[in-house]
């Protein structure tokens, strides 16, 4: 199973502790509303923004890199309005050689 989808099942389910699994120590996340470093300010962006919003994501397509993946994502949230249309992102995976995530870069359209 690519890393991009153990992503999106951690958020899906907000589990934080199989999310911060599958992240390095000292892991950067690059997000239009921040950057966050180390698993302490990862969780609490996770469970400040991405849980409280009630994100359902879906992985569109994922493309190996040398150094990771590229993911195509679509996702809602619980508490959109019914209308709302879904925001889809590039997720940009760069693994370490242990296969965890060192960078994750989220791009939105």
């Amino acid at each position: 199973m690519s890393v991009a989808q153990q992503y999106v099942d951690a958020v899906n389910a907000a589990d934080g502790e199989a999310l911060l699994a599958l992240f390095a120590d000292g892991a950067v996340l690059r997000h239009p509303l921040g950057t966050y470093t180390g698993h302490d300010e990862l969780r609490g962006f996770y469970d400040t923004v991405v849980f409280q919003g009630q994100a359902v994501t879906t992985v569109l397509a994922v493309d190996e890199l040398p150094d990771g993946e590229l993911a195509l994502l679509s996702a809602t949230s619980k508490v959109s309005e019914p209308d709302a249309k879904p925001l889809h992102a590039a997720d940009v995976f760069r693994l370490d050689g242990a296969g965890l995530i060192s960078e994750l870069q989220i791009f939105y359209r």
